[in-house]
């Protein structure tokens, strides 16, 4: 009996937290398709706070959030609702101890615990092609949905408001990087405005101006602060792609090598996830079991 109540309180907390996450990432996403600002404003606070709280922190306090949440806005609403619905399943079949709803929940959470042990094992077997694979797949986000970018506005900046482009131009402007590969990857982005108007003269530019080189006092500048004086020689970079003016890291080497920094970090939370999904199957299992007795 003590196994039992045991069991069906790890559940609903379990589930508790699958529903009020779910729920939270759900309207996360919906905000993302109509409030760009708003995720703004939150994800900037969020990297802020964790930063301060985990200094060692560099994937997500690194990374521009703000633009991966909108360019991913369907895909958080998804996982999102399928979580909100995995957790309303849970607690109801925990509470009202329901065979048909337990079973469910339970295989539902072995299907995605098949799923996230799959990824792994693929991952390290073939992390080649699945290298070569996310290369090809941010060379088609770059030259199917990048259009105008980062704008100028007189001196000052404006941020795109389509999510792929927010997310191109803020992992650039944030992690110093440029292109998928090297900066010449711009050179085939074909739905890309090149054309830029910077103080009266038109400029057609070989590269965005997120990926030239940033003041020493313009990269302690939030990104919605910058102004065109923010950056070492914006002209040359953009007008001639001159030496030195650009960041001639690939962003794909940026990205990969903040993910292998905080590989340990990443193989902890990978674990306890596994572990707590071994547990609530373990859990619905037992009071499936216990209910069918009766």
């Amino acid at each position: 009996m003590c196994v039992e109540k045991l069991a069906k309180i790890i559940l609903i907390v379990l589930n508790i937290a699958f529903f009020l996450g779910g729920g939270a990432i759900m309207a996360l996403g919906i905000v993302a398709l109509v409030k760009v600002d708003y995720i703004y404003k939150l994800t900037s606070l969020l990297t802020d706070k964790l930063g301060n709280i985990f200094s060692d922190l560099k994937v997500l306090t690194s990374l521009d959030l703000n633009g991966l949440i909108t360019s991913n806005a369907i895909i958080l609403i998804v996982v999102g609702g399928f979580l909100f619905i995995l957790g309303f399943l849970g607690c109801c079949g925990a509470m009202r101890k329901s065979s048909c709803m337990l079973n469910l929940y339970a295989i539902l959470v072995l299907v995605i615990l098949g799923c996230e042990v799959g990824l792994g094992v693929y991952a390290y077997m073939y992390s080649d092609k699945l290298e070569a694979q996310l290369q090809d797949g941010l060379k088609i986000s770059m030259y199917k949905y990048y259009e105008e970018g980062v704008r100028f506005k007189d001196d000052a900046l404006t941020l795109p408001t389509k999510g792929q482009e927010l997310a191109w131009d803020g992992v650039q402007l944030q992690t110093a990087c440029c292109g998928v590969t090297n900066y010449s990857d711009w050179n085939n982005a074909l739905n890309w405005n090149e054309t830029y108007v910077y103080k009266s003269q038109v400029i057609y530019a070989k590269l965005p101006p997120s990926c030239c080189k940033r003041t020493e006092e313009g990269q302690k500048k939030d990104i919605k602060e910058l102004t065109t004086t923010d950056f070492e020689d914006i002209n040359g970079c953009m007008d001639l792609a001159k030496d030195n003016t650009f960041n001639d890291v690939s962003c794909y080497a940026r990205v990969r090598s903040l993910i292998f920094d905080n590989k340990t970090m990443i193989i902890a939370v990978f674990v306890i996830v596994v572990f707590i999904e071994i547990l609530a199957i373990s859990c619905a299992c037992w009071l499936k079991s216990k209910s069918e007795e009766k």
